[in-house]
């Protein structure tokens, strides 16, 4: 999940579609946590609605940033489906999106008690994340 929105920021894919695959990898790791604790899938999109209905479950509470970077995305998702000309999108808004995208995955991971190797692997693309924003 976090794989595709590292490739798509290295390869300069659009702001628009760089939120939307973020938003997307949110997505499915919070989905991925309903899953796996209640069994059921939901079909809803919004980031911030699936994540005021698990809060209580998780080890801990995202940031006030984060939340509203959620609803942010949630927004973004919604209204600005299909980009055009007049719409605004900045490196500050995939830095930002990046941001929650990690705070997130590793909320659920600490949640979810996941393996060594899987706490590895995260921690390996998170150091991969901060590296590439040193090099600008």
């Amino acid at each position: 999940m976090l794989r595709d929105a590292i490739l798509a920021n290295k390869i300069g894919i659009s702001y628009p579609r760089q939120l939307e695959i973020i938003h997307g990898a949110i997505e499915r790791i919070l989905k991925s946590f309903v899953i796996k604790e209640y069994g059921i899938e939901l079909l809803v999109h919004e980031t911030r609605v699936i994540y005021d209905s698990i809060k209580s479950d998780l080890d801990s509470e995202i940031r006030v940033e984060d939340y509203f970077a959620l609803k942010l995305l949630d927004n973004n998702f919604i209204l600005y489906r299909y980009p055009s000309e007049n719409r605004f999108y900045s490196e500050d808004m995939i830095d930002m999106a990046f941001n929650v995208l990690v705070n997130i995955n590793s909320l659920v991971e600490e949640s979810l008690n996941l393996s060594n190797r899987a706490k590895r692997v995260i921690k390996k693309v998170e150091d991969e994340l901060s590296f590439d924003k040193d090099l600008d």
